[in-house]
């Protein structure tokens, strides 16, 4: 398994489409939070670590894509059949693109929050705001990585890196733009949106009551990692099964 995934960081580090893009989600993180805390400040009853992860919905996004592109990558250049060559046992190839970019989206929200911690504290007047639970600084990598095996599940089942993109971006913007139109399943819809998820578990104060889960938010934690492994393992079995 480690040959695979060395293998799969080696993929991903020799094509500059995919790693720039790693590059510029792993930046936005900061730069997205020194626009809205240097801008306006915190939210009512926000704290230092709230600040950090503001506009998480950008990373994840970005996360999302570049995860879709990894998977799709190989078809779109038909080097598949060299890896796949190379490791005959589809089920292990995938597994380990999927922890690749599972480890890679952690370590780059971990680089992002690292770096963007110190700004929102530079930022904000000394000792006027809260720290907030460090503990909960936990929660944006695992949820960067849930989003980003997603991604490229997703990216392995189309085989077309202009769809899976298409998906991600829809599948992680349609709860926040639909509104009223999901009625009464909006905030379970909606309260389950991984960037909203996040906020509520870094206890920040921009969430709306039509965003709010009605059940606890570890909950809706589970739903997110939940609806991860589901479309992974359909897209296990699609790519074990499919002719190439």
């Amino acid at each position: 398994m480690r040959a695979a995934i060395r293998a799969e960081v080696l993929k991903i580090a020799t094509v500059r489409g995919l790693w720039i893009t790693w590059i510029v989600a792993t930046v936005s993180i900061p730069v997205i939070v020194l626009a809205i805390v240097g801008g306006r400040g915190l939210a009512a009853g926000g704290s230092v670590v709230s600040g950090a992860v503001s506009g998480f919905l950008l990373p994840l996004l970005l996360f999302g894509v570049w995860a879709a592109a990894v998977g799709a990558d190989e078809f779109a250049r038909e080097t598949i059949i060299v890896s796949i060559a190379l490791e005959p046992r589809r089920i292990r190839l995938f597994v380990a693109k999927s922890a690749t970019v599972a480890l890679a989206a952690v370590v780059g929200v971990a680089i992002g929050l690292a770096v963007s911690v110190p700004a929102v504290i530079m930022i904000l007047p000394p000792g006027a705001t809260p720290v907030g639970p460090w503990y909960a600084l936990v929660w944006p990598p695992l949820v960067a990585a849930a989003v980003s095996v997603t991604g490229v599940a997703v990216g392995v089942a189309a085989r077309s890196t202009l769809t899976a993109v298409g998906i991600v971006v829809i599948a992680l913007l349609f709860p926040g733009a639909a509104g009223g139109l999901l009625g009464a399943a909006q905030p379970w819809i909606a309260g389950a949106d991984p960037s909203v998820v996040v906020a509520r578990l870094v206890h920040s104060g921009t969430i709306g009551a039509a965003e709010t889960f009605p059940a606890p938010v570890g909950l809706a934690l589970v739903i997110v990692v939940g609806v991860s492994v589901v479309i992974a393992a359909v897209a296990a079995r699609r790519f074990v099964f499919i002719d190439i």
